[in-house]
C-alpha cells in the first residue's frame, strides 16, 4: 500500500472491498480533481488579469517588460534583432480638457483596438503608461520595423473617432522606433528619443532612433 501511494496512487482499498466504499472513494477523488482544476483555472485567470490593462484590454507594462526581456534573450541566442516602437497619442490632454475624461478613456480604448488590429500575431502590444503604447516586434529587420511604425500611425489617423455624444474628433499618433538586441532599457530609451524627434517635427509621423 505504501509503495503504491509513493508511486502516485490517489487511494488504496484492501480486498475484499465494499462497492459503496469504492464509489465513495471514487467520488472523493473526482471532487478533489475538480477542485484542483478549478484552482489551476483561477490562478491562470489571475495571472492573465495581472498582465492586462483593464481600460484598454491589451497587455500592461508588467507583461511588456517581461516579454521584451525574453524576446531579447532569444534574439541574442539566434543572432536576430528585436523591434521596439513607442506610440504616443498627439495632444491627448486636449481631448480630456475639451471633451472630458470619459471621452479620453474612449479614445484610449479605440486607439488600442486599432493598433492591435494592425499588429502581427507573433508580436506584442500593450499600454506603456498614460497615453503611450509600446510594441515589441520579434525577428524584424530595421525596414520592417519602420513599415510597422508607419502602419500603426496610419491606422489611427485613417478615420475620425466617434464619441459617446455622437461628435467626431480626429486623433493622430507619433511613433518612435528602434531595432537591435541591446538591453531592454537601452532599446526603450532609444525608441523614446525617436518619439521626441517625431513630436518635435510636427507630430503625426514616425521617427527612427
Amino acid at each position: 500500500m505504501v509503495n503504491g501511494l509513493r508511486l502516485g496512487a490517489h487511494d488504496y482499498l484492501r480486498k475484499p472491498f465494499e462497492a459503496n466504499e469504492l464509489m465513495a472513494r471514487v467520488s472523493a477523488a473526482l471532487r478533489t480533481k475538480w477542485l484542483q482544476d478549478e484552482l489551476r483555472a483561477r490562478n491562470a485567470e489571475l495571472d492573465r488579469v495581472s498582465r492586462i490593462d483593464m481600460l484598454t484590454n491589451i497587455y500592461n507594462r508588467r507583461h511588456l517588460d517581461e516579454h521584451l526581456r525574453a524576446v531579447i534573450s532569444a534574439a541574442r541566442r539566434h543572432d536576430r534583432t528585436v523591434g521596439v516602437l513607442i506610440v504616443d497619442i498627439d495632444h491627448f490632454k486636449n481631448v480630456n480638457d475639451e471633451h472630458g475624461h470619459l471621452a479620453g478613456d474612449a479614445v484610449l480604448r479605440e486607439v488600442a483596438a486599432r493598433l492591435q488590429q494592425a499588429m502581427r500575431t507573433e508580436d506584442a502590444l500593450g499600454r506603456w503608461g498614460g497615453e503611450e503604447f509600446l510594441a515589441v516586434l520579434t525577428d524584424t529587420p530595421p525596414e520592417g520595423v519602420r513599415v510597422m511604425a508607419e502602419r500603426l500611425r496610419q491606422v489611427v489617423a485613417a478615420a475620425p473617432f466617434t464619441l459617446d455624444d455622437g461628435s467626431q474628433i480626429r486623433v493622430t499618433v507619433s511613433v518612435g522606433h528602434t531595432n537591435g538586441r541591446e538591453d531592454a532599457e537601452v532599446l526603450v530609451h532609444r525608441a523614446d528619443d525617436a518619439l521626441y524627434v517625431a513630436k518635435a517635427e510636427g507630430r503625426n509621423r514616425v521617427a527612427s532612433a
